[in-house]
């Protein structure tokens, strides 16, 4: 990639902290307008502190994941679960549900899902 100039190309500094941006989740929330909100690393850490606390998770325990990554708890099915070591399967339909409900240990589902 070709830079201007007067571009400054040395590393920028290494480390996050917990007021920096970790993500953003457009959402309608109770108004029906669609607005951003900013989640730091500090609300996520805090949040997978809570989720360590409260449910087992062994390494290799598998969970089926079936929320879309583009809703707030997706959070927890694909980077909680992967930094704990699970085995994460995404959710492919029925099929893949079926099979996985038998498998997983673990799963995060609304009534209709099951």
């Amino acid at each position: 990639m070709d830079f201007p100039d007067d571009h400054n190309t040395d590393n920028v500094p290494q480390g996050a902290a917990h007021r920096h941006l970790a993500y953003v989740i457009y959402t309608s929330g109770s108004t029906g307008k669609p607005k951003g909100v900013m989640v730091g690393h500090g609300n996520v850490l805090n949040f997978i502190a809570g989720m360590d606390a409260r449910i087992p998770h062994d390494t290799g325990c598998t969970w089926l994941s079936v929320t879309s990554p583009s809703f707030d708890i997706s959070v927890l099915e694909l980077f909680w679960t992967l930094s704990r070591g699970f085995k994460v399967v995404l959710y492919a339909g029925d099929e893949a549900r079926r099979i996985e409900n038998r498998k997983s240990k673990i799963r995060q589902l609304i009534p209709s899902q099951l």
